[in-house]
């Protein structure tokens, strides 16, 4: 057939990226300097032609996992969303980890006031004028979200950074995509 083996890649860009099928083109998986890169990293799917479900061991903030992050055990990639879904108890551990780690240097970490009115969202205000060069130090104020994926073997971690987690819901604030789904 064409598929050459039960395999598929998925490469998570910062502007995108690509998903494979049957194996994987390692000159599509770049190291910071542009060059191809061999360091590939694998998980096992739970179980062979069910979805992309993989093995979930936890969330982390700054390198401090949060606790109830890991609440459940499996996560489905989902290489078709801009929102990443968790349970309650995941959202409620980065909510709660997030106010902490803005509490902790007001006038450094989170540079916009929170905004977690709205059930399922978690939002920062956001000023122009405050930022006349762009939101390139605004998104370096807030922390770096680790998920822990794949068995301890396999320690797979990706790292989500402020840039590609705050999206701009509007001219004066950024929210955090994630939505509750149990």
């Amino acid at each position: 057939g064409i598929i050459e083996k039960r395999q598929i890649s998925m490469c998570l860009g910062k502007n995108g990226g690509y998903f494979q099928m049957g194996g994987y083109d390692k000159t599509g998986h770049l190291t910071r300097n542009g060059e191809a890169d061999d360091d590939v990293k694998w998980v096992k799917m739970l179980r062979p032609n069910d979805d992309f479900k993989v093995p979930f061991r936890g969330i982390s903030i700054n390198n401090h996992v949060m606790n109830g992050s890991n609440s459940h055990k499996v996560a489905f990639i989902d290489s078709g969303t801009t929102f990443t879904y968790m349970n309650t108890e995941s959202y409620n551990a980065i909510k709660l980890h997030l106010q902490w780690f803005c509490s902790q240097d007001p006038n450094n970490n989170c540079k916009g006031r929170m905004d977690f009115a709205r059930r399922g969202y978690l939002c920062f205000s956001y000023s122009e004028a405050e930022f006349p060069d762009g939101p390139y130090d605004y998104f370096r104020s807030f922390p770096i979200l680790r998920f822990m994926l794949g068995t301890e073997e396999e320690n797979l971690t990706v790292d989500w950074f402020p840039s590609e987690y705050l999206y701009r819901e509007k001219s004066s604030r950024y929210c955090i995509a994630i939505d509750i789904q149990n």
